[in-house]
């Protein structure tokens, strides 16, 4: 097995247990999926190699180091070359020309397509609460028994999805059929690829885990 499929493999795991942490909470969302191993950018800002912080205002930091590479986030501060920039004042940073990330809220999202729509991804941490059930068992001379199960929180990790406009700096959750079918209404061909029923889209997406990749692509190069 390559190490591609390992990455789809391992992530189909994750997605599973997601959906079933999602399904015990009584939620039946429709899924997005991409790849997120696919690397299609052409950004031409990429050519010199460097990392850099990009600062809210536009500025580029470049430097050779940024740290927490690994563990970007749900931090106040971010790292370049050992000095500390407060995250409220970074608005994206690039680590190569195949790890680019915006921030939106507290955490920032990696690009996995760039075109005229972009799509960043994270796995995100969510919680849920267990429903809360007591039941009762008589003891006789009128005393009972009380039990009460539930009220557990549990924490599961989910992929998230956003969109960009090119030249908007404004990310837009990517989190249902109507979105999809909403930002590429404009080329006919990435349309009719969406244009369905979500149980049979779900079913096109768990057949080809590129699938979706593919519609953005087909939309980014439309006419």
């Amino acid at each position: 097995m390559n190490q591609k499929s390992k990455h789809v493999m391992s992530f189909f795991i994750v997605l599973c247990f997601g959906w079933m942490a999602i399904s015990s909470a009584g939620v039946l969302p429709f899924m997005v999926y991409f790849d997120a191993s696919q690397q299609e950018l052409a950004d031409d800002s990429i050519a010199d190699f460097s990392k850099y912080l990009l600062k809210n205002d536009g500025t580029k930091i470049y430097g050779k180091y940024i740290k927490w590479e690994d563990d970007y986030r749900d931090k106040s501060e971010i790292f370049m070359d050992e000095k500390a920039y407060p995250i409220s004042e970074i608005l994206a940073f690039r680590l190569s020309p195949e790890k680019f990330y915006w921030k939106e809220g507290n955490n920032f999202y990696k690009k996995i397509i760039d075109g005229k729509i972009s799509i960043y991804f994270a796995m995100v941490n969510q919680s849920y609460t267990t429903a809360t059930t007591t039941t009762s068992t008589p003891l006789g001379n009128g005393r009972t028994h009380e039990r009460t199960t539930g009220g557990q929180t549990r924490t599961y990790s989910v992929p998230i999805y956003y969109y960009k406009w090119q030249d908007d700096n404004n990310m837009i959750q990517l989190d249902s059929h109507e979105k999809l079918k909403e930002i590429v209404k404009d080329c006919p061909q990435a349309f009719e690829k969406v244009n369905m029923k979500s149980k049979k889209l779900s079913k096109l997406m768990r057949q080809n885990y590129n699938y979706l990749n593919e519609v953005i692509t087909l939309y980014n190069n439309c006419n």
